[in-house]
Order: structure tokens, then C-alpha cells, then sequence
């Protein structure tokens, strides 16, 4: 089978569908291309690359100061709720702890309102069996180790740090407030910083400390009820006279702090007269008196007097003082003293 070549039409008409012969053929000779179009938006941004090697590490710098050592702090802050940590409260609180009688042989300075004291301008802990040197023999005396109390003497008792323990130093120096920067407002041993005031005790005659108004605390001060022993005494004296050494009630004081006494009871005289009653300082003739009028010979009147007064910080005593206008006065009193510490 034989194929013929394409008509001449046939070709003529293939040239028509192609656009480059059909320009030709028309003499149209440009390129075709028209002006540039407008620049397309930017593409998506590309994925990041791998991350580079770790540089080497710088030198260390130069060290800062000391920051404040921080406990737990007493609020917190927690979902909308304030909470109080007692315990941390108390660890943030200074002057605290109490001395006190323990035997006729020891005393104690204990945590009371918390466990800090402050001491040459840092806080120290107060240890639950309380500080050391509180004994009478083998404690620190005006500085020096290994030494016994003296008898019959009042002693300021101060606590120093003694190589990071909290001792006791009896001394009968005075205090004064510390003016040192950092420790300012603390009562301290007077010119010696390093040691804090915690009381005052009086060790006996007999060589033992009392329980009753010969030992006062500095810090956390209480009332100390000091009741004395019931006499019966009479006197013919028309002045002022202690009715009995045996009435007489010793306390140790602070020189802020005032002092209160009291007799109460009854008397009677052999004579219409007055029974005249009152209390003194030290043996001092008292400057206050109240007067029993007693109206029949033997007749029987109730007696009260009261004297509230300032001392110096030393030991002391109150006594009753009676005397009459006529006859021989009677008494039965007993005297009671309020002191603080």
C-alpha cells in the first residue's frame, strides 16, 4: 500500500494552525513578548536551620558581695491566700527569753516570745535548755572563766557569744544602751558591747540564789507577787518604828519599774487613840501613814496602808511601821510586794 503525499490544501491549511508559520507568512517578525507583569506575592518563609555549635564559655566573673542570709519568711503568699508561719515569725524576733529561778544553785535563760537574742549586732539562737553559765561555781565572772559568785551580792547578768555558744557573764557593772552602728537600742554591759543585758539576781548570805523577788528577768518582765509572813507586835511608840524585822519583804527592782506594797490586817489599843500605820523603804520612815481611830479601849479596827514607789536597781526591802497617839498599839498585818522582772 502506497501513501501519496498531502494535498496542497491539506499542507496550507496545517500552516493556518501554527501561529509561528501564519506570522511568517503575514510578515510579522517581533519577538511576541508583551511588557512585565506585576511582582507576585512572597512566598512562604522557609524552614529554620539546625542550630550552630555552643560557643566556648566565657571566664567567671569577679564575686559579688555577701547577701542576707534568709530564713522562712513568717508570710507567704499562695493562691490568693496569705499564710503565717509562726515559727518563723518567732525566729525573726530579738529580746527574747526570760531568766529565772531554777534552784538555789542554778538559774535559766530560756526561749519566751521567741528563741533570738541579739548580741554585738548579730542574732543568736536561744537553745531550748536555755543558755549556758547559769550555774554559781565555774561560770564567768566580770569576764573570766572558772569563777564562783561572792556571797551576799547583787549581780547584772549578761549574755556574750563565748566561740558561737550563748554564755553568761555575772558582773556588778551597770548597763546603758548600745549607740554601736547595727546594735543600737540594745541594753548592754556599760562600754562593753559584746555583752547584753538578760536580769539581775542577788546571791545570798548563804551563798544560794531565792526564789522570791532575788532573781528578775530584762526581757518579757512579769508581776512577781512577794507576800511576807503575818506579825503580831505591839509598840507604845508615838513615832513612826518598824513593828518587826520579821515583816520585812526583800526585792530586787528596775529603775523603770515601780514598786508596790501593801499591809493589811487589824490592831487594838489599851486606850482610846489612834493606831497609825505604814510602810517603808529600806528602814526610811515611811511619808504616808493612815490612822486608825480606835474608839474603846481594846476596841478592834482593820489596818491597811500602801506605798507605790521607784528604787535603784539593787536589793531592797519593805517593812511595816506603826506607832500611836496614846497607850500600847497592837498589830497583826501582813505585807505584800509587787515588783516586775
Amino acid at each position: 500500500m502506497s501513501v501519496s503525499a498531502p494535498a496542497p490544501f491539506r499542507i496550507a491549511f496545517d500552516n493556518a494552525r501554527d501561529p509561528y508559520t501564519a506570522r511568517n507568512a503575514l510578515g510579522i517578525t517581533g519577538t511576541g513578548a508583551g511588557p512585565p507583569g506585576p511582582t507576585g506575592p512572597a512566598g512562604p518563609p522557609g524552614t529554620t536551620g539546625p542550630t550552630g555549635p555552643t560557643g566556648p564559655t566565657g571566664p567567671t566573673g569577679p564575686t559579688g558581695p555577701a547577701g542576707v542570709v534568709s530564713a522562712t519568711p513568717p508570710l507567704s503568699l499562695a493562691g490568693g491566700v496569705i499564710s503565717l508561719n509562726a515559727a518563723a515569725l518567732s525566729s525573726q524576733t530579738v529580746n527574747c527569753g526570760r531568766l529565772a529561778y531554777v534552784s538555789a544553785t542554778a538559774l535559766s535563760f530560756k526561749p519566751y516570745n521567741g528563741d533570738r537574742i541579739k548580741i554585738a549586732s548579730t542574732i543568736y539562737a536561744i537553745p531550748a535548755a536555755g543558755i549556758a553559765g547559769l550555774t554559781n561555781t565555774g561560770i564567768f565572772k566580770e569576764g573570766v572563766g572558772a569563777s564562783s559568785l561572792t556571797a551576799n551580792t547583787v549581780y547584772f547578768v549578761y549574755a556574750f557569744n563565748n566561740g558561737g555558744v550563748v554564755t553568761a557573764d555575772y558582773s556588778t557593772s551597770g548597763h546603758a544602751v548600745s549607740t554601736t552602728a547595727g546594735n543600737e537600742g540594745v541594753e548592754i554591759k556599760s562600754g562593753d558591747n559584746t555583752r547584753t543585758l538578760i536580769g539581775l539576781v542577788f546571791y545570798n548570805s548563804v551563798s544560794q540564789f531565792s526564789a522570791s523577788g532575788s532573781v528578775i528577768s530584762w526581757f518579757n518582765r512579769r508581776n512577781l507577787l512577794l507576800p511576807g509572813l503575818q506579825i503580831t507586835i505591839g509598840t507604845a511608840s508615838t513615832t513612826p518604828v518598824e513593828l518587826h524585822p520579821n515583816g520585812r519583804v526583800f526585792f530586787l527592782t528596775w529603775a523603770d519599774e515601780a514598786v508596790i506594797g501593801s499591809i493589811v490586817g487589824y490592831g487594838y489599843i489599851n486606850a482610846i487613840a489612834n493606831l497609825n500605820s505604814g510602810i517603808s523603804l529600806d528602814g526610811a520612815a515611811p511619808a504616808d501613814v493612815t490612822a486608825s481611830t480606835i474608839a474603846g479601849v481594846s476596841y478592834v479596827a482593820g489596818v491597811a496602808a500602801d506605798l507605790m514607789t521607784f528604787a535603784s536597781e539593787n536589793l531592797h526591802y519593805m517593812t511595816p511601821f506603826g506607832y500611836v497617839s496614846g497607850g500600847t498599839g497592837n498589830w497583826v498585818v501582813r505585807l505584800s510586794v509587787v515588783v516586775r522582772g
